[in-house]
């Protein structure tokens, strides 16, 4: 049985929880994890909807860049999630990982770079993209949960 606050079932969907990456940046890249590796789970369109408007204010407010320290506690999250959604059956793993490629990119940069807004605007075409997959109607995706 899950419990809905500590694992809820759409972040205990992966090995790795969102939660071990979102606490260490920023409000807005968090948020924007959060809903990317819950929409197949829980929200759907309406997550990847929020994830947009909030890599949209990570460009306006960019977050601090990470420790060294922290940087590599994430993207060693990062990558662990990555290999699981390349390896297994994950619904939609492949966007999901492809994102998941673009933020570690993006948190190494300074985030008030040029370089950085290009990775952001990359990851906003890589949401778009799979927005529109999870909207095509055949999308074949779990069950929702009750919450």
């Amino acid at each position: 049985m899950s419990d809905p606050i500590r694992n809820p079932a759409h972040y205990t969907a992966h090995p790795v929880q969102q939660i071990e990456i979102s606490r260490y940046l920023g409000f807005c890249l968090g948020n924007v994890v959060k809903y990317i590796l819950r929409a197949p789970y829980k929200g759907r369109a309406e997550d990847l909807r929020k994830a947009l408007q909030y890599l949209e204010w990570e460009a306006q407010t960019p977050m601090r860049r990470l420790t060294p320290m922290t940087l590599e506690r994430v993207t060693g999250a990062i990558a662990d999630l990555r290999a699981f959604l390349l390896e297994s059956d994950a619904p939609y793993g492949r966007p999901q990982s492809h994102f998941l490629d673009r933020l570690e990119i993006y948190l190494g940069r300074n985030p008030a770079s040029v370089g950085a807004h290009t990775t952001l605007g990359i990851m906003g075409d890589i949401v778009r993209a799979f927005l529109e997959t999870l909207e095509a109607p055949a999308a074949d995706l779990p069950e929702q949960d009750g919450e």
